[in-house]
Parts: structure tokens; sequence; C-alpha cells
């Protein structure tokens, strides 16, 4: 029982990081460091012509 609470926990931190994160991320795109740039949704250089 105590390591489904563990599990619990960790879970509901990772969560409320990732939201924290992409709340962010979304809010201020042009202040991100790069780290987050893989995230973003766009197609791949070279594969798409338009």
């Amino acid at each position: 029982m105590r390591k489904l609470m563990k599990y619990f926990i960790l879970c509901t931190i990772s969560l409320v990081l990732w939201v924290d994160v992409t709340i962010h991320y979304n809010i201020y795109p042009n202040q991100s460091n790069g780290v987050l740039l893989d995230n973003k949704p766009q197609d791949p250089p070279g594969v798409v012509g338009n």
C-alpha cells in the first residue's frame, strides 16, 4: 500500500511539472532555452515540401 502511495505521489508531481512546463512554453515560446523545442509539433525539415 505504501509503494502505491509513493507511485501516486511521483505521478502527481510529474504531471504537475509537465503541465507547468507546457503552459509556460505555450505562453512564452520565445523565451525557451531550446530544450523544449523537440516537443513542439512541426514538420520535420525536408519531408514536406509545400
